[in-house]
């Protein structure tokens, strides 16, 4: 296991990306304790997005995704989903498919940016989707 984590850490040495950050930053993500090299409001930032929608995205879809104990009370007996449906419910899950369908649209154009051969790969259909 050692050996495995000195191969991955002189191929982060390797890096461009890597080489490009300053010495200090260097030490501290090699010491392990955190996982990312940018917060996420960093990256909304970086990909023109506005960190306060964001924000507000995140705690509104965090609350429901780690909901109070009464969030669990449909799930008894094997019971998932027996929830009265209501026009709310209905556009709150198509908010959240549209905002999903956003970041993924971002990521596929970010994607051929990154690696312009994927498009000669890519079927009309497929094209159509990320322009």
């Amino acid at each position: 296991m050692l050996k495995v984590k000195k191969g991955l850490v002189a191929a982060l040495l390797e890096t461009e990306y890597f080489k490009s950050i300053d010495d200090k930053r260097q030490k501290y993500f090699l010491k392990g304790d955190n996982a990312f090299f940018t917060s996420r409001e960093d990256l909304e930032i970086e990909m023109g997005r506005d960190k306060n929608n964001f924000k507000l995205l995140y705690k509104l879809f965090s609350s429901n995704t780690h909901s109070f104990p009464m969030g669990f009370y449909g799930m008894l007996e094997g019971r998932i989903l027996t929830g009265v449906g209501t026009k709310v419910e209905v556009n709150y899950s198509a908010f959240s498919l549209t905002v999903s369908e956003e970041y993924i649209k971002m990521s596929c154009i970010d994607m051929t940016k990154l690696f312009p051969d994927i498009l000669s790969k890519l079927s009309s259909n497929e094209k159509s989707l990320i322009e």
